[in-house]
């Protein structure tokens, strides 16, 4: 249930992204992007209420990713950069799910709304710090690539079996992106 008029609301997540999208061209500090997150959710809870799953789900985004250095792709200016992507994410496809709700228009498949919903998967279901770090990073590198293009097919297949293997249960989120993509790319190729 949205509180406010929905033009109100979807600019008022628009002025965040807005501020998000500065923050990403800088160095981001730790308190730059907690500050942004509160006052982002601030704005979540005059929308939509204090109990509102969308409050939950923003407040469950971890915008700090731990342990890269474990993965040899350690740089202190990305500690919080991961996990703010994945927060525009999921506001990118809030705005897309509630203007669709409330127009009462189905949509075409809405990407950011796939990988917002594979990272609310991993903060949810993987318990274990450094895998949900693993996969956190490699979804967030999909991400980007699959929708700037700068992504080759050797590293999305990479990608895809590692987080098949780290977690099945992500497989099936992965196949109507993998679809889009390849449709998008023009690369007719077999994923194994």
């Amino acid at each position: 249930m949205i509180l406010y008029d929905l033009e109100q609301a979807i600019g008022a997540i628009e002025d965040s992204l807005e501020e998000l999208d500065r923050l990403l061209g800088l160095t981001i500090s730790p308190e730059k992007a907690i500050k942004w997150k509160e006052k982002t959710l601030s704005t979540l809870r005059l929308i939509f209420g204090d109990a509102s799953g969308y409050v939950k789900d923003f407040e469950s985004i971890d915008l700090h990713t731990r342990n890269l250095s474990l993965l040899g792709m350690h740089n202190e200016a990305d500690d919080y950069r991961f996990g703010m992507e994945d927060a525009k994410s999921f506001l990118i496809a809030l705005m897309d799910e509630i203007e669709s709700e409330s127009r009462n228009t189905p949509g075409l498949m809405d990407v950011e709304q796939a990988f917002a919903e594979m990272r609310h998967y991993v903060s949810e279901y993987v318990k274990d710090p450094l895998m949900k770090d693993k996969l956190s990073f490699r979804i967030t590198r999909l991400r980007q690539g699959m929708l700037t293009g700068d992504i080759s097919t050797v590293e999305v297949k990479d990608h895809i079996k590692w987080i098949s293997d780290l977690d099945p249960g992500l497989f099936e989120r992965l196949a109507p992106l993998l679809t889009w993509y390849y449709l998008r790319s023009g690369n007719s190729t077999m994923v194994s």
